[in-house]
């Protein structure tokens, strides 16, 4: 879509249709999508703006039709680009507290919605969302890993493939601890979940496959502490009843 011609005025009404919940949800829906493509030319405050704006929308469970909110959360995952782009900014979650807030409980809402179209546009964008460790873990922890365990397979594999690109990009190296069970600093113990003991039997063997894989990821990071936590799962892999996941795990070991 070209954008470029918009005036001012005009991406300043797409942004009010999209975060102000003008129009009906088509109308919104297309607002989102044009705001996505702004991102493309938009400065670090008008980036900022349009985060808070539309996350701020989707957190408080604002916007009512799915279609709007997957083009809203693909939008953000456009803006979080435009920013990781920017000369000086090292994380696309440092713009301040407020647009970090706005994306990460946006984005984990998203994540968790049964509408599987609409958590796999919210796992897209949290691709763009971390790079490095300390916005890694918070992403994590907050957006993909709760997907994990979503009745989609598809949407498991898209939470697999955006955990596999998170940890090559932000250097989140004990990954594998926290998802193993061990859980973050202040879980209790309904947040400390083995989601890798899940995922090594999951129905799917698409989502084996690529659970396979992570792993694979993991065991390059070459952290001593780690490897135990996912050489049985690959070694689990080789016995697998499907033929390709058991091809995975041979590639992997």
């Amino acid at each position: 879509m070209d954008v470029s011609a918009l005036t001012r005025e005009a991406r300043a009404r797409a942004l009010e249709t999209a975060a102000g919940g003008g129009g009906d949800g088509e109308a919104r829906a297309r607002a989102c999508e044009t705001v996505g493509w702004m991102a493309a030319s938009a400065t670090r405050e008008e980036a900022r703006e349009a985060l808070v704006r539309l996350g701020g929308r989707l957190a408080r469970g604002a916007e009512a039709r799915e279609e709007a909110r997957e083009s809203a959360a693909r939008a953000m995952g456009r803006i979080l680009e435009r920013v990781r782009a920017m000369p000086s900014t090292s994380t696309c979650l440092a713009l301040d507290a407020d647009a970090r807030d706005a994306v990460v409980r946006a984005l984990g809402g998203c994540a968790r919605e049964e509408c599987a179209e609409v958590a796999i546009s919210a796992l897209g964008a949290s691709r763009a969302a971390a790079r490095d460790r300390a916005d890694a873990v918070v992403v994590v922890r907050e957006i993909i890993a709760p997907s994990l365990t979503h009745r989609s397979s598809k949407v498991r594999q898209h939470a697999l493939c955006a955990l596999r690109e998170t940890i090559s990009a932000s250097g989140y190296d004990d990954v594998a601890f926290h998802l193993t069970g061990g859980g973050y600093r202040g879980d209790d113990d309904s947040r400390r979940v083995n989601y890798f003991g899940a995922l090594a039997c999951d129905r799917s063997p698409l989502v084996r496959m690529e659970f396979i894989r992570l792993c694979g990821t993991i065991v390059n990071v070459r952290r001593d502490d780690q490897m135990p936590r996912v050489l049985p799962y690959i070694l689990g892999a080789l016995k697998d009843d499907i033929d390709d996941v058991r091809a995975v795990g041979e590639e992997v070991a």
